[in-house]
């Protein structure tokens, strides 16, 4: 059954599907970890602070392709059908997982570590090379102040910088052996400000053998070139997801501080060059906190969120999707504290602990240094050495990635504040 829920995760991948998960036991969360565009759970017994809860009522105002009922039982599949229906769920998007399948719920839950933990012991490279994903900071620098974010005061923040040419092609050529399921020229940082960006992505593109590429930008800087370039890019399958934290000119530059009216006016831009070519937009937005504690700030909530883009975007008729989230303190970034926005996350072991970013994902500093993952500001998990002076191989088949990976996943003692005992949100 294991393989058959990866199959489903993939095919809803491969065709950008946004999905609910109707159930949150050992099978929700099994496919939580292996789906792209998750938009949130519905369960009545899981609490807030862990994943973007949905109500049955909420349903009928949300954009999204279809809900998984990961409730095995066929008595009380039926009944949750009903409430669909009652909600305003049409039948053609709801997907029942099958019952009649023998379904070991431990090898469910324990599968990916168990696999982990076999390759560990073997001394084996932990990646698939029928599939993996990876991200790239090509240049440090952010220009907005997200309440939320991390990055100011980050290590490359402090420490700014830009990646050379040659280590940037030294990683893509490391990678022509892989499939990659997902290619993110950004981390941590606003990729536009790369004046070279798509000129890295389309060498990528014509190196590697790339299922899907990703960019996540403020959109505050747009230029003619960028619009040539994203014609371009059109082509392939992609998406751009622009980060808009706000409902009015208060709210989002008192979130972001940067120019409203500017960054309004690029997203309508775009918006507009999506009515005449395929451009795959996504807008994804801010406003409250995935946690009920009163100390943590917010400015509005999804109904809000989406109204305003209902408002904003009414004159056009093909439209990006809209996605509202909760944010949450990146496990437990010291910046962040610093400020009150913490959730107090902790976990006091890892046992059995398992993160796709373990061995699914690669993530590269512009230094060609390599972190464990992306909620990483302050290079807890940086490897110590770089693709410049290292192959591909080298530096993830080293002592200490594979010391990091034991600690991460429970199978050696990590000291009390790994940030895998921080993170409230595994898989990014």
């Amino acid at each position: 059954m294991v393989n058959e829920i990866k199959e489903l995760c993939n095919k809803l991948n491969e065709k950008n599907k946004k999905v609910i998960l109707y159930g949150f036991g050992t099978v929700g969360r099994f496919l939580s970890l292996h789906l792209d565009s998750l938009i949130g759970i519905v369960d009545q017994g899981i609490n807030d602070e862990d994943v973007n809860k949905l109500s049955l009522e909420e349903l009928s105002t949300i954009d999204f392709d279809l809900i998984v009922i990961t409730i095995l039982d066929e008595y009380n599949q039926k009944v949750i059908v009903e409430k669909l229906n009652q909600n305003k769920v049409s039948f053609e998007k709801i997907f029942i997982l099958n019952e009649s399948i023998d379904i070991d719920r431990n090898k469910l839950l324990f599968a990916e570590h168990d696999r982990l933990k076999g390759q560990l012991d073997n001394n084996e490279l932990v990646f698939n090379k029928d599939g993996l994903s990876i991200q790239i900071q090509t240049i440090s620098h952010c220009n907005a102040k997200c309440y939320f974010c991390p990055y100011h005061g980050s290590w490359h923040q402090q420490n700014p910088g830009r990646m050379d040419d040659d280590v940037f092609k030294k990683i893509i050529y490391s990678l022509k052996s892989y499939k990659i399921t997902k290619f993110c020229p950004y981390l941590e940082n606003e990729p536009f400000l790369d004046q070279s960006l798509f000129q890295k992505v389309f060498f990528a593109i014509d190196e590697l053998d790339i299922e899907h590429i990703e960019i996540a930008t403020n959109l505050s800087v747009l230029t003619e070139k960028n619009l040539e370039d994203l014609k371009r890019l059109s082509k392939y399958n992609h998406e751009i997801r622009i980060s808009f934290h706000g409902v009015d000119k208060e709210t989002y530059e008192k979130v972001m501080d940067l120019n409203y009216e500017k960054a309004l006016k690029n997203v309508k831009t775009l918006v507009t060059l999506m009515q005449e070519i395929p451009l795959n937009l996504s807008i994804r937005g801010s406003g409250k906190p995935r946690s009920s504690k009163n100390s943590l700030t917010s400015w509005f909530g999804q109904k809000e969120y989406l109204e305003f883009w209902d408002n904003e975007l009414k004159e056009f008729d093909k439209k990006p999707y809209v996605d509202f989230f909760t944010y949450h303190d990146r496990a437990g970034q010291k910046q962040l504290k610093s400020k009150g926005a913490t959730f107090d996350i902790y976990r006091e072991d890892l046992d059995n602990f398992y993160c796709q970013r373990f061995d699914q994902w690669v993530h590269f500093l512009y230094t060609g240094e390599p972190v464990l993952c992306c909620m990483d500001y302050n290079r807890e998990t940086v490897l110590g050495d770089s693709i410049k002076n290292k192959s591909f191989n080298e530096l993830f088949s080293s002592p200490k990635f594979t010391r990091m990976l034991k600690c991460a996943s429970g199978l050696k003692e990590s000291p009390d504040d790994f940030i895998c005992k921080r993170c409230i949100s595994p898989g990014g």
